[in-house]
């Protein structure tokens, strides 16, 4: 998924941040290339949440440009649904090899 972040522009229209999605294995294959060594990996995933228990939908900000961010919000149950279990965050632990 591609997560653009909504910001106002100095002329005061919105625009999105740069972002560059990228794979697990891109950053795996860099690092390898370079000489590092994995020591241990972690995923962190999104904890599970009862998609019947969320709470009533409701729209944070009305009148903005469609931002990622306040989607959840719309609609909890979707949310909670799609994202139970999911990686949340990879923690990398890298050591340069010795040569």
């Amino acid at each position: 998924m591609d997560y653009r972040i909504v910001t106002r522009r100095p002329d005061g229209q919105y625009g999105y941040l740069p972002h560059y999605k990228r794979m697990t294995s891109e950053y795996l294959t860099t690092a390898l290339a370079l000489g590092l060594q994995v020591r241990h990996c972690e995923e962190l995933r999104h904890p599970w949440q009862d998609p019947s228990e969320a709470p009533p939908p409701r729209r944070d900000s009305p009148g903005l440009p469609p931002n990622i961010w306040t989607l959840r919000a719309w609609c909890p149950a979707a949310y909670r649904a799609a994202y139970n279990g999911s990686p949340l965050l990879i923690c990398w632990h890298f050591q340069r090899a010795s040569r």
